[in-house]
């Protein structure tokens, strides 16, 4: 796994998960899912921004990078960065609601 790679699904994760714990509008939420989806796939990323999809692709072989299967080292990575964007996310909206 490259590294603008996990710097995509923790970005992506990052927005995502802030602006769920942060909004409850359905429409913003999802606009936030799309965006931390452009953010990773811009970063080279396969924007899966959520950890039981790696595991499923990584499951069933198709979990590929340059044509190649990947092993459970890129899939623990992805986990891991994906999981860091949320602890962010997480971080900050608690900072935020202490600041209150």
């Amino acid at each position: 796994m490259k590294t603008s790679e996990c710097i995509g699904e923790i970005l992506g994760m990052f927005v995502f998960i802030y602006i769920a714990l942060t909004h409850t509008e359905p429409l913003i939420i999802v606009t936030g899912l799309f965006v931390g989806m452009m953010i990773a796939a811009s970063l080279g990323s396969k924007s899966y921004l959520n950890p039981g999809f790696v595991i499923g692709d990584y499951a069933q072989g198709e979990l590929v990078e340059g044509g190649n299967s990947v092993d459970g080292r890129d899939a623990t990575s992805y986990i891991g960065c994906e999981l860091i964007g949320v602890v962010l996310a997480i971080i900050l909206v608690h900072i935020k609601n202490e600041m209150k």
